[in-house]
């Protein structure tokens, strides 16, 4: 029996139509049905697919389970011929299986090229006979065109938070620069002349202009930081009472302070890290507005 012929007879055994078969070795139902028809034979790789699918042997696909068994018994049977498709030359790709065509270029895509498949959002290819495959050259075309898309999509965040930035820390530093300027005039700063009042409303201006800047642009260590002080906390310790009038006033009253005690303490903790976080704003606040031009898609991710 011929390959083609052995082909359909073990398809046969396992119930497959020549649809199924197809589907299983995400080909087309016409190229198997040019394979059983002795048109065009399969390649190598293509027989241990199917093979494998038809729970046979590579041997017992080409020259058939009778030659297989003649074989085995001291027989010689033929030897089989494989026909490696891939090492056919461009003027033979007429006679191979075109399995599918390019959905951008429309060129033919046959056994052994490259072809690259849709992709899930988990990443894996959606390899099913239902797809829509491209070739080589138009997925690197495709992955360019999706860099840059993606990369604009990361200019418009990065633009927006610059925006954001600018507006807010503006706002809070003419609030701050405001209050000083007015403490400085008025002369309720102790032992600060106007013109020293003037040069510190400048100065903590920028600070909290740049601390709320590099805060909402998230692309350095600033934001982290301010969380991570003004977030820590102090253990308070246990307290041992007696059941009486006396003790239970004596616990409330000891909740009560050690209460206003965690308020000042997260006031404090709050003032150091706009003090702390401002200063080193300052210096940060250039490296990330220019970081957001540069690398827009490390905007708002805390890198």
């Amino acid at each position: 029996m011929s390959l083609g012929q052995n082909i359909r007879e073990f398809r046969h055994q396992k119930g497959l139509t020549q649809k199924d078969l197809a589907d299983q070795l995400y080909v087309t139902a016409q190229a198997v049905s040019r394979w059983e028809n002795g048109e065009v034979e399969p390649s190598i790789e293509m027989l241990k697919t199917m093979a494998t699918i038809l729970e046979v042997k590579v041997e017992e696909l080409i020259n058939g389970r009778a030659e297989v068994v003649e074989e085995v018994e001291g027989k010689v049977a033929p030897a089989p011929v494989l026909i490696n498709n891939n090492t056919q030359n461009d003027e033979d790709k007429d006679t191979r299986i075109s399995i599918a065509s390019c959905v951008k270029c429309g060129k033919k895509l046959y056994e052994g090229d490259q072809i690259n498949y849709p992709t899930s959002r988990s990443g894996r290819s959606r390899h099913t006979h239902y797809n829509r495959p491209t070739c080589e050259s138009c997925h690197r075309q495709n992955l360019s065109n999706q860099k840059k898309v993606a990369h604009e999509q990361a200019r418009n965040e990065s633009r927006k938070y610059r925006i954001h930035g600018f507006v807010w820390g503006g706002l809070a530093g003419a609030i701050v620069f405001g209050l000083m300027l007015s403490s400085a005039i008025k002369g309720t700063l102790p032992n600060v002349t106007l013109g020293e009042g003037i040069i510190y409303s400048i100065i903590s201006t920028y600070a909290i202009f740049a601390l709320i800047f590099t805060a909402i642009l998230d692309n350095n260590f600033i934001g982290g930081m301010f969380g991570s002080i003004v977030s820590f906390s102090i253990r308070m310790p246990g307290l041992i009472f007696t059941l009486d009038l006396n003790g239970i006033f004596w616990l409330l009253t000891v909740k009560l302070a050690l209460f206003i005690l965690g308020i000042i303490g997260t006031i404090l903790l709050f003032a150091l890290a706009v003090v702390l976080c401002g200063f080193l704003a300052m210096f940060v606040f250039p490296f990330s507005l220019r970081k957001s031009y540069t690398r827009p898609e490390e905007t708002g991710t805390a890198a």
